[in-house]
């Protein structure tokens, strides 16, 4: 049969002539579905075929539409002068052929579903991302503030960023801590792990971005080790010597 299910060709002897097949019918239905393309045949076949139902087919002839009798799997029955007759002995190699061809079909039909449905989610993707995009807020000017311990003063930022290094020139964090980092994050983080933080993006590093006007932030310092190690050592040492222990409130003998 061709694109729209006209049989343009009918093997004698073969399966479609002992069922009464002629050249020049068009196959309407398979079972009770309504085809109409070559696609459609192939898929309804396969349908049949995977749930192993029993089948007709319906043609139309150039007066009526000529309905054939069922038939199920390889045992197909023929539909010359409305007589039920059992098929025997090997399918014909153009039936091989055809059901192949039909195999083949429907292999395409699913791997162009499975192509539609990728298209398809990489558009939802790419809409996802415009939406995004939109959400975003421009860069702000404007003021935040920035805590650390007793301090909690404001800074003003521009396209939405300032700097570590004019926040150290308020709270001079450096001159206690050298060479310390200052990080920004809008969460509480007295007493709170590190790592559990979510930080302000820099870009470079030292440069905060995505700063947004009225908001409050809190400062981290992430001590350099180095640095930490020296003044652990030198808190060792001055707490080591007897004098220095009004210091620790051990009090002076008189």
């Amino acid at each position: 049969y061709d694109s729209k299910g006209k049989i343009n060709k009918v093997t004698p002897g073969g399966q479609a002539a002992n069922k009464g097949i002629k050249l020049g019918w068009v196959l309407t239905k398979v079972g009770n579905t309504k085809v109409a393309t070559k696609s459609q045949i192939s898929a309804a076949f396969s349908a049949c075929k995977r749930k192993k139902i029993a089948y007709g087919l319906t043609f139309k002839t150039n007066t009526k539409s000529l309905p054939t009798p069922k038939s199920v799997g390889k045992k197909a029955v023929g539909a010359k002068a409305g007589v039920a007759k059992k098929a025997t002995g090997k399918i014909p190699t153009d039936d091989k052929k055809k059901k192949t061809a039909e195999k083949r079909e429907a292999a395409k039909t699913e791997g162009n579903k499975k192509e539609e449905a990728k298209e398809e989610a990489k558009k939802e993707e790419e809409a996802k991302k415009e939406e995004e995009k939109k959400e975003e807020k421009p860069p702000e000017n404007g003021k935040i503030k920035v805590i650390y311990s007793m301090y909690d003063n404001e800074f003003d930022i521009v396209n939405g960023s300032v700097t570590a290094e004019v926040i150290d020139e308020e709270y001079a964090l450096t001159f206690v801590m050298p060479k310390c980092k200052i990080r920004l994050t809008l969460e509480e983080n007295k007493g709170v792990d590190p790592s559990k933080l979510t930080f302000v993006k820099e870009e470079p590093e030292g440069t905060y971005q995505g700063l947004q006007v009225g908001k409050t932030y809190y400062a981290m310092c992430e001590e350099d080790p180095e640095e930490k190690a020296k003044s652990e050592e030198r808190s060792k040492a001055y707490y080591a010597d007897p004098n220095n222990a009004i210091n620790m409130g051990g009090g002076v003998e008189t």
